[in-house]
């Protein structure tokens, strides 16, 4: 469970800031990204890609979406003097898993009408490793950043 809320956290915070940072690609550029490797990893036919590419699109705006409006929940003011009320902020972080859990399984749903149950699984397991490379490149970077300090 850890693991899981760190990972949450860190890509939150790495789409969040890629939305400020130029130095990092935009949302729509990683979604581009993150949809052409699931493309390439679950090895998709072109009937596939068609199917399925609105359906991924609009899941994962919805979720940048929900992510977006939480952000105020997760990353507080550094400069405020006050204690976070962590009771409200684990209330909002579950509330979002939730949201979240629930536009997988629209999303999930709406695949499942345009392509086999093979491939959906092929497209998480690769969307899964997408974001464990997200990861392994960000640490290796900010491993990199702290050598160079």
């Amino acid at each position: 469970m850890k693991q899981f809320l760190l990972t949450t956290f860190i890509l939150m915070g790495m789409l969040l800031q890629a939305q400020d940072n130029n130095q990092h690609p935009r949302v729509e550029e990683m979604h581009a990204k993150k949809w052409q490797y699931i493309v390439e990893k679950a090895q998709l036919t072109p009937q596939e890609v068609t199917a399925a590419q609105p359906i991924f699109m609009e899941y994962e705006q919805a979720v940048w979406k929900l992510m977006e409006k939480n952000r105020p929940a997760f990353f507080r003011n550094k400069n405020e003097n006050q204690k976070p009320n962590f009771e409200e902020m684990n209330d909002q972080f579950v509330n979002t898993e939730i949201q979240k859990a629930q536009l997988l399984k629209s999303y999930y749903q709406k695949l499942k009408k345009v392509i086999s149950a093979e491939t959906i699984f092929k497209m998480g397991k690769a969307e899964r490793n997408f974001r464990n490379e997200l990861i392994k490149n960000w640490q290796q970077k900010k491993g990199q950043r702290g050598q160079h300090n």
